[in-house]
């Protein structure tokens, strides 16, 4: 055999190792889809999530990534709005053919991406939508590694009537799938408790003038008032409840404790009950490091948004490890058994795919700052 046709051997034998299976996927990285709001009311806390998210992707492909690849975050823009959300899952699962969804953050936009992941049979993750009806709808492709707004209200309220004795409640919330689960299951818990709502004002999201929905409100004289809103609007509802001059107790759901809000709301934010996932204050190993990174590269703490990205993240990939593949089916039996430790606790996963056996806290706003005046385990829903 002469050496010319020894090298056309090798040549194609180097050829059809190329293309075997196996050979071809160990260089190429694992694309993992997220959707998040970087525009719209909600681009703050996107963003924060957005950042913890490739903070996460950089610590896994730190070290040899999973199944021996890379993983590769792709981010769209849904802006909180269902339609959009819904095109951009279109897009990240034909386009750019990602294994996994993460998001779609707000409830509205993640109850229309379900009906994608279900149609598309690919699993979907959030950290974030805490409307209760999310998961009562069956959809085998659907996790949920974050409280509903039925689990903290129970823990909130037994918190609040116990230390506040709170015995009347008004809402004030956002008029979104949202603020409506907050109002449902803050207003079941409190009437549980033997205690009356008085009032349940939705403001719109182009509202900047909440002045009628509080005389309303003070003129009821509820014990507190219970609020879901994202960062402007809530400082805004804030500067006009000293404005109107309201002595209730004041809590709620949604971004109370970000840097973001608190230089907006200012001194207006004196006395807020913040309800929350995680607090940068958190004690855990994990956290301080994963704090130091996010303060480096950001200036500024990360938010409970944040640490729900950076959570979802690393519960995907433990899913696929596990799973030993990036199969749909393989990956969403994987996640069905998740035990994974994140900053506020360990993250498992109910028969109807709903996160349990975390930590939530109560951070009450002193002088600009949060501190955490209460702390409760999510159980395992009943």
């Amino acid at each position: 055999m002469d050496w010319r046709r020894s090298w056309a051997i090798v040549g194609i034998l180097l050829a059809a190792a190329l293309w075997l299976p196996g050979a071809a996927t160990a260089q190429q990285p694992i694309k993992i889809g997220a959707i998040l709001p970087l525009t719209g009311g909600f681009a703050y806390s996107g963003l924060s999530q957005m950042n913890a998210m490739k903070i996460a992707q950089e610590e896994i492909n730190a070290k040899g990534g999973v199944l021996g690849r890379k993983i590769m975050l792709l981010v769209e823009d849904g802006a909180c709005n269902p339609a959009q959300s819904v095109n951009a899952a279109e897009k990240l699962i034909t386009r750019d053919k990602v294994v996994a969804l993460l998001g779609a953050f707000c409830s509205s936009a993640t109850g229309a991406v379900m009906e994608i992941a279900r149609r598309y049979e690919i699993p979907l993750i959030t950290g974030v939508s805490t409307s209760p009806l999310l998961t009562e709808q069956g959809n085998k492709w659907f996790f949920r590694a974050q409280a509903t707004s039925r689990l903290m209200a129970r823990a909130v309220m037994d918190y609040m009537v116990k230390q506040h004795k709170i015995k009347t409640l008004a809402f004030l919330c956002s008029n979104n799938d949202w603020g409506r689960g907050v109002v449902k299951e803050y207003g079941d818990a409190i009437r549980g408790f033997g205690g009356r709502v008085l009032a349940e004002e939705y403001y719109a999201e182009p509202d900047t003038d909440f002045y009628s929905y509080l005389t309303k409100i003070k003129a009821l004289n509820p014990d507190a008032i219970a609020m879901a809103a994202d960062e402007q609007h809530g400082a805004g509802i804030m500067k006009q409840i000293r404005e109107v001059g309201i002595r209730a107790k004041l809590f709620g759901e949604g971004p109370w404790t970000t840097d973001a809000y608190l230089r907006i709301a200012g001194a207006a934010s004196h006395g807020f009950m913040a309800v929350i996932e995680y607090i940068h204050l958190v004690e855990h190993p994990a956290n301080k490091a994963f704090l130091a990174k996010y303060m480096e590269r950001h200036k500024e703490n990360p938010t409970k948004y944040s640490a729900a990205g950076h959570t979802i993240l690393n519960i995907l990939v433990d899913g696929i490890r596990r799973a030993k593949s990036t199969d749909a089916g393989k990956l969403r039996d994987a996640l069905e058994k998740t035990d994974y430790s994140g900053f506020t606790g360990t993250f498992r996963f109910d028969a109807k795919h709903q996160a349990y056996n975390f930590d939530i806290f109560i951070a009450e706003i002193r002088d600009g700052k949060p501190l955490v005046v209460g702390k409760t385990k999510i159980g395992k829903p009943s």
